[in-house]
């Protein structure tokens, strides 16, 4: 193996993950280990030398080719989730990640807590995690027709929520804004598509939404038992930074000032439509057909 160098040289990005299998091939076809890499927007003056990767196509396939022949389908699928996790200096440690798999082929995995791989394991594992509160968490708005949410993660949990919220909701569309990472889910007409977005600005919510919410409200207020409040063990399982975007817990004022109760007697009547198109049991046949 040819001896690297390790110049003072800091790697800089598109912020893609081509981009960052970019840097890898360049890190390779130089002989090189770089200070740092970081992407070009966001990155701080820095004063070494700086290297500007541009994506290429080709270097970004035979660095994923390498690594799948080398070590398996499973070691790259972990690498590209690691470039989602919110951790410190993950491209540098993803680099070194990489040259480990090249260096100890399809074991790479099982050594858990090499230096290399731990940090990347334990990123990973916050970020399943917090993929697996958003599922839960999330909440929609319709403006327009359009189902509208704004969530505020550590992590890009877009790439990995979008495919749940899609077949969900197959026959709507759909707006998913990352407020951190500045990137929107738009889904459409069975399309998928992930945007870049520096801001969102939303129309004056409906009246008949407004209400909506303010029912929504009303009722987990309803649901609770003040006698058995636990805020630590409801924090514990419901973080209070999810807080901030979750509709049971914004906008108290509207209740009071919204159609609430227009809202609850249309419910109640679509309640009694559906209970009659099933057929209300223990009535005779014909009793039902009069009904």
């Amino acid at each position: 193996m040819a001896k690297l160098d390790r110049p003072a040289v800091v790697y800089y990005y598109d912020g893609s993950f081509a981009g960052l299998l970019a840097c890898i091939y360049e890190s390779y076809s130089a002989h090189e280990l770089p200070m740092d890499i970081l992407p070009w927007e966001g990155g701080q003056m820095q004063l070494l030398q700086a290297k500007h990767i541009r994506t290429h196509a080709e270097k970004t396939r035979r660095v994923r080719q390498g690594i799948c022949d080398r070590c398996g389908r499973q070691a790259f699928e972990f690498l590209r989730r690691a470039f989602l996790t919110c951790l410190d200096k993950k491209e540098l440690r993803l680099l070194y990640f990489a040259r480990l798999c090249f260096a100890r082929g399809r074991e790479v995995l099982r050594l858990r807590t090499h230096p290399a791989v731990l940090p990347l394991a334990d990123a990973v594992t916050h970020m399943r995690r917090e993929r697996e509160l958003l599922l839960g968490f999330l909440r929609f708005s319709e403006y327009r027709g359009v189902l509208v949410s704004e969530i505020t993660p550590k992590n890009r949990i877009l790439p990995l929520v979008s495919a749940h919220f899609c077949d969900r909701f197959h026959g709507e569309a759909l707006l998913i804004f990352d407020k951190t990472h500045k990137e929107a889910l738009l889904y459409a007409n069975g399309r998928r598509e992930f945007r870049r977005m520096e801001a969102l600005r939303l129309p004056e919510l409906r009246e008949e939404e407004a209400a909506w919410q303010a029912l929504w409200r009303e009722f987990y207020q309803a649901i609770g038992i003040r006698e058995r409040e636990n805020p630590t063990c409801r924090r514990s399982h419901m973080p209070k930074r999810y807080w901030r975007n979750m509709t049971e817990f914004s906008a108290p004022e509207l209740l009071g000032k919204l159609p609430v109760q227009e809202i609850r007697e249309k419910m109640l009547a679509a309640e009694q439509r559906a209970f009659l198109r099933r057929g209300a049991p223990g009535l005779p046949a014909k009793t039902k057909k009069s009904l």
